[in-house]
């Protein structure tokens, strides 16, 4: 699990809040839900890194992004303008 602020870098009011990466392995899904529910508008995005063949479909990821490879997390900051690795050629 790992997780850190995105976009501007003005502080605890971020824009965009915060990016959390996770895996299917354990509970990380159900743990990012809990807390966009106690905590509302502090998660900009949820990452979640499909190492298990889960079903994309599945209820669990409802509102998240599951990807396999990498590269799918750099194409969906950059279709959301989430500023992920801004000036990274």
């Amino acid at each position: 699990m790992l997780h850190g602020p995105c976009g501007s870098g003005n502080g605890p009011d971020e824009v965009f809040g915060r990016l959390l990466f996770g895996d299917t392995g354990e509970k990380d899904p159900e743990v990012y839900h809990t807390l966009m529910q106690e905590r509302p508008g502090t998660v900009g995005a949820v990452f979640i890194h499909n190492v298990t063949d889960a079903n994309p479909q599945d209820a669990r990821f409802a509102g998240f992004t599951l990807f396999s490879d990498w590269s799918e997390v750099l194409q969906a900051t950059q279709q959301r303008n989430l500023g992920l690795l801004q000036g990274i050629p």
